[in-house]
């Protein structure tokens, strides 16, 4: 009995020590995030050879306006990519540096003056962005717009990588 009643502290104490040092391992390797620090939004989305994204600081249409704004997920947090007016183009950060996007053509359902299909080139001569896709699934219609219940940017730089981003927005009026 004495030894039995061993063996099973012996096995608690191993099992223990076992699944702390496992998840210790694993905490080890995951990234931290330091709370002291105030959040920025110009932060990268994925930095990789492909077209690196960071947040839009204007997070409205201008009044009186139409257009598209979409956002994508950076650590459980929503981040507006991607703002699109009406008759002017769209915008975003690229790269670090604000790109404003031409309209080349566009396709599909339109609400609000904007298409669910769009294809746009960088107006900068230095951009190294050779197309921008936005593809748009409307939802759930509101007072003066309507949801963008899932779509998909795709950023495509000259040397051919491409990023994919995920997005959900609306499309509406701001009166």
């Amino acid at each position: 009995m004495f030894k039995k009643s061993i063996c099973l502290s012996l096995a608690a104490v191993l099992t223990t020590v076992g699944c702390s040092s496992v998840s210790e391992g694993i905490s080890n390797r995951l990234p931290t995030r330091d709370n002291s620090e105030p959040r920025i939004q110009s932060r990268s989305v994925n930095a990789t050879e492909a077209p690196d994204v960071q947040a839009l600081p204007v997070t409205s249409l201008p009044p009186g306006q139409c257009g598209m704004l979409l956002w994508t997920l950076d650590e459980r947090e929503p981040v507006l990519v991607f703002r699109a007016i009406e008759g002017q183009g769209a915008e975003m950060i690229i790269e670090g540096q604000s790109t404003q996007l031409n309209l080349t053509s566009q396709s599909g359902e339109s609400r609000y003056g904007i298409t669910s299909t769009q294809q746009y080139t960088a107006l900068a001569a230095n951009a190294d962005i050779n197309s921008i896709n936005v593809d748009a699934f409307f939802g759930l219609a509101f007072e003066n717009g309507v949801y963008v219940e899932n779509g998909l940017i795709t950023l495509t730089n000259n040397q051919g990588w491409e990023r994919l981003l995920p997005v959900a927005g609306l499309t509406g009026c701001r009166k």
